[in-house]
Formats: structure tokens, C-alpha cells, sequence
């Protein structure tokens, strides 16, 4: 749970940083004085993990500022920890009619379609935002629990696998350790013929079922949001 906890804390600062202390300031649009309120209460909201109240601020966010980028990736993200992948989709869709999508829009989609069990277009979602950060774990991530949820198993390994030999701490290394015994464990209930699980001394492994225990780890998420900053500053 602390995971998911931190998870949400650095998710929803993405746009908190472009709310409390502009990154890339534009000139174009800026957060006004009667939106900011809105986007801190729903922050508040969502950090205490009471997404229906948050949607309801930042719908309230999005009336009043149609064109804010802060308020509408605040509501998608809130929306998908509400279960409503659909109207995510529909407010990601709305941002990339006004700006080129990013890697955090990219993702993002991918976590809606994934949990609306869209496999195929969460992993052409993934794949896209590779291509705009080839290095970046959250989205290998994805691709790792589509193919858990697809039952393409080799593909989970493999990628899992190449993830661990690429990790640079623990937290890291353990999270796709884990996805890889989520996998194996998946390969073994199919019956299946499987790899050998890894073992590696100095490494603690919980294994889990596919869900928010395998959002990834903090470093990754932290790397995604900063991302997904608007480009609005306080009035």
C-alpha cells in the first residue's frame, strides 16, 4: 500500500508543480487565482485517496477553465483511480487536440486502456511513448503487464528480465523482479512450460496479482510526472 500511496503523491505532483512553482512558464495560458484553489483542494483530495470528491473539483476546475492542461490531467488521473478509464480516455483525447501528446499522455493512456482491459491499445500506447523516451521504465512497465494480462508470457520474461539487468537500485530491480514472478506464476496456472524463477540474494521479493502493488516504483513515476508539468504558471 505504501506504493500505491506514493504513487499517487508523485502522480498528481506533476501537475501540482505547475500549479505551486512553474517549471515552463507560458505565456499563452496561465492558472488563474480562482482555479488554483480548485486544483489544491482536489490535490488534497487525492493525496488522501478520495477520488469521487476529486473528480468533482476538478470537474468544477475544468468548467471554469476549459483550456487549463493542469485541471484536465489532474481529472483524467483521478478518473482512472475512480475506474472510469472511458471518460479519462476522453479527456486525454481533449488535451491532444490542444497540444502534441507526451510521454505522460502516452502513458496515461496506456494505465486507461490497460485497466479497461484495451490490451492492444494500451500497448500501442506504451510503445509510443518509448519512442519519445526509449530509456524510461513506466512505460517497459506497461508493455510487462499487457502481455501478464494477454497471456504472452515469454514476451512478460523477457521484458521483465531485460528490466532487472537494467535497473540502477533496489526498489527498481525488485519491481520488475516482481513482474517477472507475476508472469512465471501466471505461465505456471496456464500449464505452460516455464522459465526458472530468479533468485538473487540481497533482494526482497513480494509477489503479487496484477494491480496497483505493480504501479511502478517511485524513481520511474517521479521521472514520468516531472513530464506532464503543464505549461502554466500561477497568475
Amino acid at each position: 500500500m505504501a506504493i500505491q500511496r506514493n504513487w499517487v503523491r508523485l502522480t498528481i505532483a506533476l501537475s501540482a508543480v505547475a500549479t505551486l512553482g512553474p517549471i515552463e512558464a507560458s505565456a499563452e495560458h496561465k492558472i488563474s487565482a480562482d482555479l488554483a484553489p480548485l486544483l489544491e483542494k482536489a490535490y488534497n483530495e487525492m493525496i488522501g485517496g478520495h477520488y469521487p470528491p476529486a473528480v468533482q473539483l476538478l470537474n468544477k476546475a475544468v468548467k471554469a477553465d476549459k483550456d487549463s492542461i493542469t485541471a484536465r490531467r489532474y481529472l483524467a488521473f483521478a478518473l482512472i483511480r475512480s475506474g472510469e478509464a472511458r471518460q479519462a480516455i476522453d479527456q486525454l483525447n481533449i488535451i491532444s487536440k490542444t497540444t502534441k501528446p507526451t510521454y505522460f499522455e502516452w502513458c496515461t493512456y496506456g494505465e486507461a486502456y490497460l485497466s479497461s482491459g484495451g490490451l492492444d491499445q494500451a500497448e500501442s500506447c506504451y510503445k509510443e511513448a518509448l519512442k519519445t523516451t526509449p530509456k524510461n521504465d513506466y512505460a517497459k512497465s506497461g508493455l510487462i503487464r499487457v502481455s501478464i494480462k494477454g497471456g504472452n508470457y515469454d514476451q512478460a520474461l523477457e521484458l521483465a528480465q531485460e528490466g532487472m539487468k537494467g535497473s540502477k537500485g533496489n526498489d527498481t530491480y525488485n519491481y520488475f523482479k516482481n513482474l517477472y514472478i507475476t508472469a512465471h506464476a501466471a505461465q505456471s496456472r496456464s500449464g505452460a512450460p516455464t522459465q526458472g524463477s530468479p533468485n538473487h540474494a540481497g533482494h526482497t521479493v513480494v509477489s503479487h496479482s496484477i494491480g496497483t502493488a505493480h504501479e511502478p516504483p517511485i524513481k520511474q513515476t517521479k521521472e514520468l510526472l516531472k513530464r506532464a508539468a503543464a505549461k502554466e504558471a500561477a497568475e
